[in-house]
């Protein structure tokens, strides 16, 4: 494979066209088109720049064999394609918490449903508690999936984006300044609403607490009413901590340092597979059992678990 061919097997692998490429490396696009004909080649400092965009070695370029990839170079990301996913970010954060605030609260009806029907109330809306039931189940599944449509949307149009959670991000010293900037001017107001959040989530226990001491007939009711909470609390931990986490993620910063990078990249899988054993246990336990009002422990013992697989992985990580 000769210059020319890697020249355009790697501008298609990075979905750059001619122009954007050329854009990159401040030549024209028939320059570009030229290299990759074979009809000119590149000057020594152009192709130093090709090699880290292409995050490949420049023997890997200049040898006429196979294409290595070189692990630790980091992805150049130019200022159009930054300020591209900021705004994207903007707009998708807010979607997004809607959608989990969605899946929080879509129990609500079939709890208030169900539970105000066996109370005495609803009976002129409903015929049996089995309708009543069946209602708060349906308005379950339309809030679900409404969150499933918003999060599949965004997802998509994110998922070019996702490599700045499992890859180095270089950035030139114009756009670094730039999301530092940000980050900064964001981070003065993120801690008091970190702490609104945490407070929301502590104080949405005492409905529940209420309900239980006047009788357990009104669980329902102060379930209803933490969940409702619950969800306020991560809406707003959704939407203040994306931007952070986007613009920690193009620094290589915080939880996105080149280290948890790398984990991320390494053990991608973990988080799916463990949590689908930890679902499958749930269902299990609560099938067999019919102990559902104590079988959901499995998931906080399963949070605090994940966590502490998490550390160990890390620090094998780093040991190597």
């Amino acid at each position: 494979m000769n210059l020319g061919e890697k020249i355009i097997e790697l501008r298609k692998k990075e979905g750059y066209s001619q122009e954007e490429l050329a854009s990159l490396l401040d030549v024209s696009r028939q320059s570009v088109s030229k290299w990759e004909l074979n009809a000119s080649t590149p000057d020594l400092d152009k192709i130093v720049r090709l090699s880290e965009i292409f995050h490949v070695s420049i023997d890997s370029l200049l040898q006429e064999d196979r294409i290595e990839p070189e692990e630790h170079v980091a992805r150049l990301m130019p200022q159009t394609e930054v300020e591209a996913l900021v705004n994207l970010k903007e707009k998708s954060r807010l979607y997004i918490a809607i959608a989990v605030f969605l899946f929080i609260v879509s129990p609500i009806a079939l709890f208030v449903c169900g539970g105000g029907y066996s109370l005495g109330f609803f009976h002129d809306v409903f015929k049996s508690e089995d309708q009543a039931g069946m209602i708060g189940l349906i308005v379950l599944l339309i809030l679900v999936s409404i969150g499933v449509a918003i999060c599949v949307y965004f997802g998509s149009r994110l998922e070019k984006y996702e490599w700045i959670e499992k890859e180095p991000v270089r950035l030139s010293n114009t756009t670094r300044n730039w999301v530092q900037e940000r980050l900064e001017t964001m981070q003065s107001k993120s801690a008091l609403w970190t702490m609104t959040g945490v407070t929301i989530c502590i104080l949405s226990v005492i409905p529940l607490f209420v309900s239980i001491m006047i009788s357990e007939q009104y669980v329902f009711v102060g379930l209803s009413i933490l969940l409702f909470f619950v969800a306020c609390g991560v809406f707003i931990f959704i939407y203040n901590g994306t931007m952070k986490e986007t613009y920690e993620a193009l620094l290589n910063q915080g939880e996105y340092s080149i280290k948890n990078k790398q984990f991320n990249k390494k053990y991608s899988y973990l988080p799916g597979a463990y949590w689908c054993i930890v679902t499958a246990i749930y269902l299990a336990w609560s099938f067999t059992t019919n102990d559902w009002d104590h079988t959901w422990i499995v998931f906080a013992v399963g949070g605090v678990l994940f966590a502490a697989i998490t550390i160990l992985f890390k620090g094998s990580l780093e040991k190597k």
